[in-house]
């Protein structure tokens, strides 16, 4: 046999090289999950205009969560700052998202129905796999910069209780994720725009 078709043999019996693991991180409808080893963390954020405007929406649902995975589930605490905390459990496999609480958080029975009663369900809209953490927006307006020390302009913003990932730290400043309804904006924010990343201690 000639060493060119030994070659080719021997590559035709080499085992083809394992498909990556899909990315958990990333957008469930107004759910945004990030993944780091075992440790999970979301932020969620949904309004229902009502009778009132899309600036000013009548409904709203906003709150962190946090846990540790094991097996596609978790026990996870949720919380909106200032609030007490509620406990719930978390399903995340490459099939989509549910999630269930003890007790629905304020507003969001009135805009995904409750979370008591049946899981809330979502499948994966984008992946993200650079995420490291999600957050939401505590100051009232937020004007995402496009480096640490840049100036702040007039656009892009978010807004009180919008959610967002985070991609980098870098002193007092954060590198965000916001996936807007067009497209996703990146950009640098004040930590101090965000809410905490854990819940007030009692």
């Amino acid at each position: 046999m000639k060493a060119l078709s030994i070659l080719a043999f021997a590559a035709a019996l080499a085992p083809l090289p394992a498909a990556a693991a899909p990315s958990l991180s990333g957008q469930y409808g107004p759910l945004l999950i990030a993944v780091q080893g075992n440790a999970v963390t979301g932020a969620f954020s949904e309004t229902r205009v009502g009778n009132g405007t899309d600036a000013a929406p009548q409904f709203s649902c906003a709150f962190q969560l946090s846990g540790t995975l094991k097996g596609g589930a978790a026990q996870i605490v949720t919380w909106y700052p200032g609030q007490a905390p509620i406990a719930g459990q978390l399903g995340l496999t490459s099939d989509g998202v549910s999630l269930t609480l003890k007790e629905d958080q304020p507003g969001c029975a009135m805009t995904e129905a409750s979370m008591v009663d049946q899981p809330w369900q979502s499948t994966q809209d984008k992946a993200a796999p650079t995420w490291i953490g999600t957050r939401l927006i505590a100051t009232a307006k937020a004007v995402i910069r496009t480096s640490p020390s840049a100036k702040p302009g007039r656009t892009p913003y978010v807004v009180q209780d919008d959610a967002v990932a985070v991609l980098a730290v870098q002193g007092g400043a954060v590198q965000i994720a916001y996936p807007g309804p067009d497209k996703t904006v990146t950009g640098w924010v004040n930590a101090s725009d965000l809410t905490p990343a854990a819940p007030s201690k009692p």
